[in-house]
């Protein structure tokens, strides 16, 4: 990796770099661009996101490392399009908005048809165990969402992962979510109250430490006695309190977290 070191100074989207926060360390290496990705991504999502696609075009992923006097404190990833889109497998049939569950949940033969090895993230991101049978209308729109989303980040040492769903109808045309394992929120899928770019300028600061992205998850989408807010405060504090570089965003995200109390 490329290493020009800028103390004190924070450059996103540009070349690999490295930067002091005290004794630590945080390296940030750009993947290159890959042309054969953006040609599939091209043929298969004509409307895929102005401000993703402008990421993408330059840049196919991000690494991110956090590294102690001793040890690598946080190892983080921003996914290229090829696990992004589990290697561009095809969409997986989506289950009618009136799914007739008493029918569905006794016909093997139509589970069969709709839950196949070949889809994208099958037995990684979801268990087709958990859709193998429906009480309502509603777990079938969230299962419809759980199987189309899209992998941008991997939570490494926890069973979470930052998706996103490109065929919400929000404002951006796209939806971030927390699918979330352990991290502090308890099972479930979360929707994130944060654009594509916010995102990264975040992830570039501070990686996954802390569980930061917690923090932008609306306060009614899920318990709070799943989460640990001082500890998660607590922990960005110690890495990041004395960096300038970091001082607004971190404010910004102990004011999110406070709110939660």
């Amino acid at each position: 990796m490329k290493k020009n070191l800028k103390k004190n100074k924070f450059k996103p989207w540009g070349k690999d770099y490295l930067y002091e926060v005290g004794i630590k360390k945080i390296y940030i290496s750009f993947k290159s661009k890959n042309k054969k990705q953006l040609e599939l991504l091209s043929e298969k999502y004509s409307d895929f996101p102005e401000d993703i696609n402008n990421f993408y075009s330059k840049h196919n992923g991000i690494t991110y490392t956090l590294q102690g006097r001793s040890r690598n404190i946080d190892e983080a990833k921003i996914c290229s399009l090829n696990e992004m889109f589990d290697k561009f497998k095809e969409e997986a049939t989506p289950f009618p908005d009136n799914l007739n569950l008493s029918k569905y949940n006794d016909d093997f033969d139509l589970q069969d048809y709709y839950l196949k090895k070949e889809n994208p993230f099958f037995g990684k991101l979801y268990s087709p165990e958990d859709f193998e049978g429906f009480n309502t209308l509603e777990e079938v729109k969230k299962a419809n969402i759980l199987r189309r989303v899209k992998k941008i980040a991997p939570i490494f040492g926890y069973d979470d992962d930052i998706v996103i769903d490109l065929k919400s109808k929000n404002k951006n045309g796209y939806q971030m979510y927390l699918l979330s394992g352990r991290s502090g929120t308890g099972e479930g899928i979360y929707p994130m109250s944060i654009d594509f770019v916010e995102f990264i300028h975040y992830f570039l600061l501070f990686g996954f430490v802390g569980h930061w992205y917690i923090a932008f998850i609306p306060k009614a989408s899920f318990s709070k006695k799943y989460l640990k807010i001082n500890k998660h405060i607590k922990e960005l504090e110690k890495h990041f309190s004395e960096s300038p570089i970091h001082r607004e965003r971190l404010n910004n995200i102990i004011l999110k977290f406070n709110k939660f109390k």
